[in-house]
């Protein structure tokens, strides 16, 4: 999840504290500084928090300087606000975009690039609560990594349906730490 909105976070985690559900938060750096209590609510209830860089640039247009400091920059953010020196490895490049340099940076500062296999139009104006429900659920298969905004007031809405959809088809939702240790010890 990215992004944020008004009040639209402490919902997200009631819905999923409810389905026993975890997932994995990219943050930026506005919303690490404006909310660390949040933040140390991600860390407790057991959420795996990403690195989403501090301004949401377009990695492949910056100069390695300027990549490093967003990337490390809201790294260390990160780590402070969290009063336990959270440690991210993750990075979901902003809008996706990316290039071969920037993932080269990006694993050359020791994060893993995160990408997703289900999206929705969820940061749209237009979107609706109906077609995020049916975007995610058409789409579930064995391990997909399905990307949600937290600024979206339809993915809030249809977050308690879409857990529970996944969930009758069989489905558990992990964090991407469980799916990274799952492969490992397979």
């Amino acid at each position: 999840m990215g992004y944020e909105l008004e009040g639209a976070t402490p919902r997200i985690l009631d819905i999923m504290a409810k389905h026993n559900a975890k997932g994995t938060f990219f943050l930026c750096g506005h919303w690490v500084k404006t909310q660390p209590e949040l933040l140390r609510r991600l860390i407790a209830e057991g959420h795996t928090v990403g690195n989403h860089t501090w301004n949401h640039p377009s990695l492949p247009s910056l100069t390695q300087d300027k990549l490093t400091r967003e990337i490390m920059v809201l790294n260390k953010d990160i780590e402070l606000a969290s009063g336990c020196d959270y440690k991210t490895k993750y990075l979901r490049p902003p809008k996706g975009e990316f290039s071969r340099n920037s993932l080269e940076a990006t694993k050359n500062l020791g994060f893993q690039s995160v990408f997703w296999s289900i999206a929705t139009d969820d940061w749209s104006p237009l979107a609706t609560t109906k077609k995020v429900q049916e975007d995610i659920v058409k789409q579930i298969h064995p391990g997909a990594i399905i990307l949600l905004h937290g600024n979206s007031k339809p993915v809030v809405d249809s977050l308690d349906y879409i857990i529970t959809s996944i969930k009758e088809k069989g489905y558990t939702i992990v964090t991407l730490d469980e799916i990274q240790s799952s492969t490992m010890t397979e």
